[in-house]
């Protein structure tokens, strides 16, 4: 099991969702990278909601992504994000926008089910409240709020 373990680790955290063809056609390794890089990402959107509430920390996240606190999402990570996504972290220039490339991490789950209890479990909530405060135009505001609800099928 050790390399089979060592081949999800390495994909885990990896932009790319691996491929079939990326791991030799190893159905095994594909679905322990696939199974491991969801449940990352829904433990890291449970995170996400807590950087919202707790403003020392997203101090610390703003700093050391050099993101300002402007109350807006810049115009090309709103548009991928009302499309679906993707958002690439290293885009972001706004705290805005590194909120909305966690809720875009939609079109990076492979299985359905982990998508599915990341919703059921809340833990994109506290993001969505989070972005209802602080977008300070109501027409951007109103249109992350809508594609929440149809892109991402998050309950508004």
């Amino acid at each position: 099991a050790g390399p089979l373990i060592r081949t999800a680790i390495s994909w885990h955290s990896r932009v790319k969702t691996p491929s079939l063809e990326d791991l030799r056609d190893d159905e095994a390794a594909w679905s322990l990278s696939c199974l491991l890089r969801d449940l990352d990402m829904c433990m890291n959107i449970r995170t996400a909601g807590k950087y919202v509430e707790d403003q020392k920390r997203m101090a610390r996240e703003r700093d050391s992504q050099g993101f300002t606190m402007e109350g807006a999402a810049t115009p090309t990570i709103l548009e991928r994000f009302e499309a679906g996504g993707p958002i690439v972290r290293a885009e972001c220039k706004t705290y805005v926008d590194y909120m909305l490339q966690f809720v875009a991490w939609r079109g990076n789950f492979t299985f359905q089910e982990v998508w599915d209890r990341a919703v059921a479990e809340g833990g994109f909530n506290p993001v969505i409240a989070w972005l209802s405060r602080s977008v300070v135009d109501d027409s951007d505001r109103n249109r992350i709020l809508a594609a929440a609800k149809s892109e991402y099928g998050l309950a508004i």
